[in-house]
Formats: structure tokens, sequence, C-alpha cells
């Protein structure tokens, strides 16, 4: 990747160090680079030691039970893998570079016994069953396998190359490896018995091998490859060998399991957090959600990963560039959602190992820490708080954490001296992690509430001792330090409640609580769908009048508990409220409740979901012919009024988290018919101040097959293009790319046509692409269609515009969209299935987004004859509340427009009577099965269908495959529109289709799921 373009490049490569000092088994001096671009990069080094203060521990004493319990500083080699059994209480420790060897402690510093590793490229990677009855380590062409009795091996495994990844089955029956073959350009990973050495099964892959995961129970194996010819992640079944699922890698740190592999988790060096839950019925991994982490650097990197063994949580430790610092943070989830827990933040540096206790409760976190030492190295949490229980500061950095699953005894070791400096030496502490105390249980009854979820129980006199109930009510807080504390619970829209509770160290105190409701909510709450680029809620008030206002509640993720603040508090007069910060394919929940007297509120109104319009949104550019404009940074009254208009806001805060308004970055492409010269211009309201390398950023896949050329075959004609300001003047340089995430030369365009101003307040580009079948030249496939990808720079890091939306990784043209050139405008096609719903004071009226990818606005006409329409609104929405006065009988009808101003057909006409004393809409006509909306969607959809008269139904949804994922409604309905509600979250991006089967038989329609 380039620098400060997107993933910055650092300037100066900071150096982490792995020291060799002389002697007969020292290797050279070595330092570790972390490039941003490339990853963790081993270069060579000189040092000459310096004294080392003594490590410095920091704890909470939870019955005097946290602490280290010994630690130990090697003169030699550092920790390079860590296991640990909680059944033995022994560690089983790597030792690498100097003096490289494995280690099995007991309770002291001194260990049981040590072996010596003579083969050993840099990692020493040792692995323990559970149990602590066998451990094994990789040494060269070797696996050796010891019991705790000795450090004679029991036996020793051949292999035809050293393995880079090793695991051992719980069992301790089988051993499960990796191999790299040839540099790297093929790889496999196989399965071979202990007992006798045969070979199970073996699988091979293109391209070398990265690293090996296996899951608590042995059931699933994680392969990833990284570089070269495929970067690639892998999820075996271990019982063959079969490919459960295969997707990209972009990482040398670690995927995980949860203990039966039915959660996977990922990071990336884009910043992304991939979780992904395993599909029985489908036999596959299917993307639940992803999450780009923060820290306001130039870049960051997702390192460390772990999930607990129940799957019930998710940490990621980070590494944040600057120009010439580092930082990081960690960050805890639910796996069920994508907004975190919590965040520790400056942490100093890379966060490079994660470890959680089987059911989450405590999370232990390795860090390399600031260069300063200012902050620690090894950190304790409770998944409740941010706050660490114990922490280590070390004038080293940590490198390896093991926490035993039921959180008694952790494993923690790294290098003596900071990993950005020179030195020798390593560090190993074995921590008694768990803190103890008590726990307090119970349940709380909110009286009369539909879901007991969500009150609050906390107490008051800890910082951070809290947790929420499930649906039954029920509710647990672990780690209570020993001592007698007040219990509050509490539930918004209900009294708080509180009780005296006493905790003892390893009991659990049981208190159970009753709430009851203040008052009475609104009522009937709705949200817009797809009506503008706003959402609409409104309500009717409770049947009481002695509320004083109302509190509008929001959240995007249907897990999560909705927050204790609310979004907006209102007048009593007002019954509706506009929604403005949001942003196009998401959705979004709202409540309102009643504000009362004495500083109290109602429970909970109804939920309603809603979402702003996106049919403007599109992954397609039509191209069209046009003529040249003039390339001055200014867009002329006219001058691209007849190229395609592209939405390319970043209003999603794809990378940089930084929502960008909708409208706020624009594209402009026409090409001339030669089909020489590809003619782009783009406005960016967000920047009003030129800067040296403020750009756009354009990747191009030239012949749209979703791959850049493999780095070996020396095939340049695929890359990205800049179009950079600089004072000294602006530039378009092209860089070619490879499908292994590599880069190669920078090439500058000689008399680039390229102007940037902000003559008009603004920056506005102007500039032209070469196309042809020079390497550098853009060249099109036989349809004249090419991949495309952009993205706008505020220097020099605020990413303004991105497009698609959707896409993640600039280096994935899998991701892309596609530009047609030379393409004809087409006159669009009509909105389908125009309906409408009786509503106060009006109609709602609702149609389908037609498929088009020019569009530019709906036109929506009214009649009170049924014969002349007068346009009444244009709107970009697909619905729109008509305001009406008078009883009678209203036609509609709707239109669409594209960008060049070709107007369709009229959609069917409905004929609407609006009684304006007690509206009622009239029955359907026939059974019809309605798009949903939104489409694309993320992770919700709605699905609307009517029927003229009650009758039986069964509606389900398949996946491309024809396998039914899952079976929605079924059973007699009633006559009238029914609207049913489809949660993707644990379903996979892709198409899906939905069937409708009724008397009159079945009819199916597509949607599209995109995260």
């Amino acid at each position: 990747m380039s620098a400060r373009n997107e993933w910055i490049s650092i300037a100066t490569v900071m150096a982490a160090v792995l020291l060799a000092i002389t002697g007969a088994r020292a290797l050279p001096a070595v330092q570790t680079a972390t490039d941003p671009d490339q990853g963790l990069v081993q270069l060579s080094g000189d040092f000459d030691p310096a004294s080392r203060p003594p490590a410095q521990c920091d704890f909470h004493s939870w019955d005097s039970r946290l602490g280290t319990l010994w630690d130990f500083e090697d003169p030699d080699a550092i920790v390079s893998g860590a296991a640990l059994s909680e059944v033995t209480g022994n560690t089983f420790i790597g030792w690498e570079l100097n003096d490289e060897r494995v280690s099995l402690y007991g309770g002291s510093a001194v260990p049981l016994w040590e072996d010596p590793v003579e083969n050993c490229d840099w990692d020493v990677i040792v692995d323990m069953v559970p149990d602590g009855s066998l451990m094994a380590v990789v040494d060269g062409a070797l696996v050796r396998i010891y019991t705790p009795d000795s450090p004679v091996p029991t036996c020793e495994l051949v292999y035809s190359t050293q393995p880079n990844g090793m695991a051992l089955s719980p069992d301790g029956a089988l051993v499960y490896t990796a191999q790299s073959y040839d540099n790297g350009d093929s790889s496999t990973v196989s399965c071979r018995e202990i007992d006798g050495g045969d070979l199970v099964w073996t699988r091979s892959f293109l391209g070398g091998s990265e690293t090996l995961v296996l899951s608590g129970d042995g059931n699933r194996l994680l392969f990833t490859q990284y570089g070269g010819p495929s970067s690639a992640l892998w999820a075996l079944d271990t019982a063959a060998g079969a490919i459960l699922y295969q997707g990209p890698n972009r990482t040398q740190f670690a995927p995980v399991l949860s203990h039966d592999g039915a959660v996977m988790a990922r990071g990336d060096y884009s910043g992304f957090l991939f979780v992904y839950l395993f599909d029985e019925e489908n036999g596959t991994y299917e993307e639940s959600w992803h999450f780009h982490v923060g820290g306001g650097g130039t870049s960051v990197w997702c390192c460390g990963v772990a999930v607990a063994a129940d799957g019930s949580t998710i940490a990621v430790g980070t590494l944040v560039f600057f120009a010439s610092s580092y930082d990081g943070e960690i960050y805890l989830f639910n796996t069920q959602s994508p907004q975190p827990l919590w965040v520790y933040e400056n942490v100093g540096d890379a966060v490079v190992d994660l470890d959680l206790s089987a059911e989450g409760g405590i999370l232990a976190a390795a860090s390399w820490g600031p260069l300063d030492h200012s902050t620690a190295d090894f950190l304790l949490f409770r998944r409740e708080s941010a706050l660490p229980i114990y922490t280590i500061d070390t004038p080293g950095s940590m490198m390896a954490v093991d926490l035993s699953p039921d959180a008694s005894l952790c494993a923690v070791g790294g290098k003596a001296v900071h990993a950005r400096q020179m030195g020798n030496g390593g560090l190993l502490f074995s921590v008694e992690s768990d803190p103890g105390g008590g726990s307090l249980a119970g349940n709380v009854l909110c009286d009369g509430a539909d879901s007991q979820a969500g009150a609050r129980v906390s107490l008051l006199e800890l910082v951070d001792f809290l947790a929420y109930t499930d649906s039954d009510g029920d509710y647990a807080i672990e780690y209570i330090p020993t001592g007698t504390y007040t219990a509050q619970a509490s539930r918004i829209g209900y009294g708080t409640v509180t009780a005296p509770v006493t905790i003892s160290a390893g009991e659990t105190t049981e208190q159970d609580f009753t709430l009851y409701a203040n008052g009475c909510p609104p009522s009937g709450l709705t949200a817009t769908q797809g009506a503008g680029l706003e959402i609409v809620l409104s309500w009717q008030e409770p049947p009481t009048d002695d509320y004083l206002g109302f509190n509008v509640y929001r959240k995007r993720y249907p897990p999560d508990p909705y927050p204790e603040t609310p979004l907006v508090t209102l007048e009593a007069s007002e019954l509706s409220w506009v929604d403005t910060e949001v942003a196009p394919t998401r959705v979004y929940y709202y409540v309102v409740t009643s504000i009362l007297p004495g500083d109290l509120q109602s429970p909970f109104s109804n939920e309603a979901a809603g979402w702003a319009s996106s049919g403007f949104l599109t992954d397609e550019v039509p191209v069209w012919y046009g003529p040249a404009p003039v390339i001055d940074g200014i867009i002329s009254e006219g001058e691209w009024d007849d190229a395609y208009r592209l939405e390319c806001s970043d209003f999603l805060g794809t990378y940089d988290n930084s929502e960008a308004p909708v409208g706020s970055v624009q594209g402009f492409f026409k090409c001339n018919e030669e089909l020489t010269e590809l003619y782009v211009a783009c406005f960016n309201l967000n920047d009003t101040v030129l800067e040296d390398h403020d750009e756009i950023g354009l990747y191009i896949d030239d012949n749209n097959d979703g791959h850049f050329p493999p780095a070996d075959l020396f095939d340049d004609s695929e890359g990205n293009y800049w179009a950079a300001y600089y004072a000294s003047g602006s530039v378009i340089k092209y860089r070619p790319l490879y499908d292994s995430g590599g880069a190669g030369t920078v090439f500058y365009l000689d008399d680039p046509q390229i102007a940037v101003s902000v003559d008009a307040g603004y920056l506005v580009y102007e500039f032209v692409l070469p196309l042809g079948e020079e390497d550098w030249e853009i060249d099109p496939d036989a349809n004249g269609q090419s991949g495309f990808f952009n993205f706008t720079l505020d220097d020099p890091d605020e990413f303004d515009g991105w497009w698609p939306a959707a896409a993640l990784n600039p280096f994935d043209p899998g991701q892309y969209g596609t530009l047609t050139f030379g393409a004809e405008p087409q006159v669009p096609p009509p909105p389908a299935w125009l309906t409408w719903f009786a509503a106060e004071g009006g109609v709602l009226l609702a149609w389908e987004m037609p498929e088009l990818n020019d569009f530019d606005h709906f036109n929506l006409w009214l009649s009170q004859d049924g014969e002349w329409f007068e346009l009444l609104q244009a709107t970009i929405g697909v619905q729109y509340f008509c305001e009406l006065n008078d009883t009678g009988t209203y036609w509609f009808r709707v239109t669409t427009v594209n960008q060049l101003g070709m107007e369709s057909e009229p959609s069917e006409t409905i004929e609407v009577y609006y009684d304006a004393v007690a509206p009622q809409q009239a029955l359907p006509e026939r059974v019809e099965l309605r798009a949903n909306y939104p489409n694309p969607f993320n992770p919700t959809t709605t699905i609307e269908f009517t029927l003229p008269h009650p009758q039986e139904i069964r509606l389900e949804v398949y996946n491309v495959l024809g396998q039914r994922v899952v079976l929605l409604a079924e059973g007699v309905h009633t006559a009238g529109v029914h609207r049913v509600r489809f949660n993707g979250s644990e379903a996979a991006s892709g198409v899906y289709l939905y069937r409708l089967i009724s008397e009159g038989g079945a009819v199916s329609r597509k949607m599209i799921l995109v995260r």
C-alpha cells in the first residue's frame, strides 16, 4: 500500500528487537519492524546491553488473590509461546532466538525440566493438551511429544519440512501441522496419529502457510495464508480435512474459534474485525458482523483476537500508527453485536495477544507497551469494566499470554527490553488471575412487561459491578469483593429498588427484585422506511394527561439494550420527530417514553424500525459519451450535465469511522467516443482548504474479473491511480497491484491533465485518465467494463468519499463496482407495487424501487377525477405521506426520472377513497408478494404481502442453492396487508429468495444482503 493514501506507511520503520548475544548457540542480533503495508519484517542490527529496572505490578485485592505467583528473567532468550493447564497448574514455554528451548514450570520459577530446540526459524511453536498430560514442540522437521515427567520426548514425528503451525487434539491422540513448500508457493495441512505417527489425512493448498488454530473440542481447524500466491483463511473439518469455508486473510495474526467452533473471529491489517457464525444447515461459516476499530492514527491494525470458549464474548487488540509513534487499544464485544461493550485506550503500542476465560468473565492482554514504559504491558480485566483489575509494567514488552479457562491462572511473557529497541533477554510471569470474591445472582420481575430483559442491577459502592437481565429476568454479577453493599435494580420506565446484600468469598448471594411501571407510555409509534434522507417518527399520546413531554431512544442493533440517555427530549405537544442523523443502508430502532412528574418516565412504547432512502445508491457506473470538458478545476454550468453523477460520500465512515453527509462528495464520469480518455470530476463539500496530498484514489480492475494479476507473472496492467494536488504541481500517479496484496513501482503520467481548486469554496477536481493497452492505461474487457473503487481524501487521513459504500478493502477487486464505458442511456422503468395505507390526516403511499443505476428522483402525480393528473411532489424516497383534508376519491401514480431527465411510463394507478372522519383502507384485490424494503439490506428487511381474504399461507427464505434459510410465517392469516421482518444477522452476504405459498400458488422475489 502507499504512503498517506490509505493505510499510510510509516516514514521511518521503528524496530522491534529480538537480540542474540555471543555464545555457541547465539544468532545474529535482529529487529522486528512493523510496516503497515507489509506486516512484521525482521531486520539485522546490533545492540549493546543496558541495565533494566525491575517490573512493577499493581493490583486491586479481591480477598488477596490477585498477584504474581512467580516471575523469571532469562538473560538470553525471549518467550515465544505459552500454554498452561488448569488441571496440573503447569506452564509450558517456548523460548526463541538465543538458547532456544522448551521449559515446563510448576509452582515456581525453577523449571521442572527443559529441553533444547536445535533447529528453529524464530518462533518456537508449542502446545499442550487441556489436562496437561502431553506437550509438543516443533523443532526443525520434527514434532516432539513430551509428558510432564521427563524432558525426554515420548515420540518424535518426522516431516519433510519444518511445520510453521502445530496443534494437539484435546484428547492427545492427534497432531495437526501446517507446512510450506517451494519457497511458499504451496503448502499442506495434515493430521497424524501421535501413537505410531500414521497419516490420517492431508490437504494441499496453493501458496504458503501462516497460522494454524484448533477449536477447543478438536472438531474445527483454521488455516491461514499471508502473502505470496495466496492470502486466505480456510476452515476445515478435522475428521477428514474437508473444507468448510474459504475467505480472505490479510494479517499475520491468527484467527480464533470458540470451544465448539460455532463462533469464528479474525482481524486484518485494514483495522476490521470480522465475526462469523457456523451455519449447521449449510455447513459453513457466515459473516455475522464486522467492525472497524479506531484510535485516531493514520492507520490501524487489528492484532490479537480472542473469543470466549462459550462464544459469548470477543476481544481484539490493535496497533495504531501515527507519523512517528504508535499506540494501541483493546475492544470488548458481546458476540451478538458490533457495538463495543467498552474500549481501553492508550495502551502505548501493539496489543499482540489476548485470552478470555471460558465464560468471558476475565480478559488477559499482552502488549508491547509504550517506549517510555509509562503504562502496563500486561493487563487483566473483568468483562464489565475497562478499568484493569491487575497490571504488570515491565522494562520490556509482553508477546504471549495464556489464561486458564477458569481464570485461575495466567502465563504471560515476552522480551526484557521493548520490542522496538535493541536488547536481549526475556520475561515470564505466572499470575494468579482469578479475582476471587463472591457472586450476586437473582431475578428482576418488571411487572406487566412483555419481556424481562434489560433491567440493570448494580452495586452502588463499587465501580462497574453491574449486570443486565436476560429475557427471563435473570442476572448474575461475578468476582465481587467480600463485604456489604447496596444492590440497586432499575429499568427505564420502572421504579428503582435497592436492597442490602452481603457478599462472601466463594459463595453466591441470591437477591430478587420486583419493579413496577411508572405511568403509561405513548402508543402507535411508527417510523418511515425509505421515505427520504431522514426518518420521521410519530406516535399517539398516552391515555392519561399527566405527562410533561417525551423521550426518544434509538439503537442500531436488536440484541443491544437501549441507551440510558435519550436521543432527544421533546415537549408534551410534540407527537412527532425527525431524525436527521441517519445513514442510508442502515436500520435504526426506536422507542419513546412519556416524561412524568418527579423526574420519572413511563416504560417504552412499542418498537419501530426505520431507515432512510437508499435507491439512489448503485454499484454500477454507466460512462456515457460526452465532449471533453475544460480541465480547470471548475465545474462550469452545463459542462458535466451529460456525465454520470455518482453519489460517493463516505456516509458510513467505512475506514475512518467519520461519517460524511450524503451528497457532500459526488463524482462525474464520461468518456470520448474514441474510448481513449475517461473524464472525471469530483467535488468535496467537506474540504475547503487546499493541502498537499489532497487526492482521489481510483482502483481499476481492468478486465473486471474480480482479481489482480499474480505477483510472479510481472503483469503491471492493473492497479490504481491517484489524482493528487500539490502546490508544486498536481499529478496523476499509477501503481500496479497484485493479487498477493503487494504493489509495484509508482509511475507518474507525463503531462497529466488535472486541475484542483477551491474557487467554489470547496475542493473541485477535474482530470483525465487514459484508456488503452499500455500497462498504465485502463484496458476494459470485451464488454467495455472494468471493476472500480474510489476514495476522496482530505489530507492526511479524512476519507470524505468512499465507493462502493459496502466495500471494505480497496485491494480486493471482488468488492468493486463496475464502470461500463460508452454505455447508452435508457428510459427508466416505472415503479411497481404502488399501494397506500390509511394514516391520521391523509394516506401513506409506498412503492417498489425499480432496477436502474442512473436514478435521479420519482415524480408523484395526483388526480381528483381519475383523468387529469398534476405533479404533486418530486421525491427520492419510496414512501410519501400525502396530507388530505376532504373526504373523497383520489387517484395516484408515480414515474421514475433518471439523471438525464428521461421519465418512465407511469406506474399503475391506484384509487383511494379517503374518509376524513374515519379513514378506512380497502381490502387488497389479489394476493401480492411485494418487494422487501430496504433492498439491499443489512441486516434486517421487511417483507410485505397482501391477502384479499383469510387463507393459509407459508412465507419462506431460501439461499441461491435452494436451501431453506428460515420459515418466516405460516398458518391462516387475515385479509389485508401483512408485514414480516427478516433478520439476516446470522446470514452471509449474497442473494436470497423469499417465497409466498398461498391458495393461489407460489410466488418468489429476490433480495440482497450486503454487509
